[in-house]
């Protein structure tokens, strides 16, 4: 689990490789753009540490923020 803060304050979660915040469709968006960005990299982000970081670094890139918090944990809320 990957929490994240854009620039605009917002904060959101990459959970098992889906988008999720307070807002329905930013999470759509969010997780459009990673669909786009696996789709271009043929779903493969080769010699990688954690695919999930390298989409949300991907993403986070298109959608300006940071990662603030990663952990194993996949229960965790915004």
């Amino acid at each position: 689990m990957i929490k994240a803060k854009l620039e605009n304050g917002v904060e959101i979660i990459l959970n098992d490789g889906e988008w999720s915040c307070a807002d329905p469709d930013l999470a759509g968006m969010l997780n459009n753009s990673q669909e786009y960005w696996r789709a271009k990299d043929d779903g493969y982000y080769p010699d990688s540490g954690s695919q999930e970081l390298v989409a949300a670094a991907k993403v986070l890139a298109q959608f300006g923020g940071e990662v603030i918090y990663i952990t194993s944990d996949r229960y965790v809320s915004v």
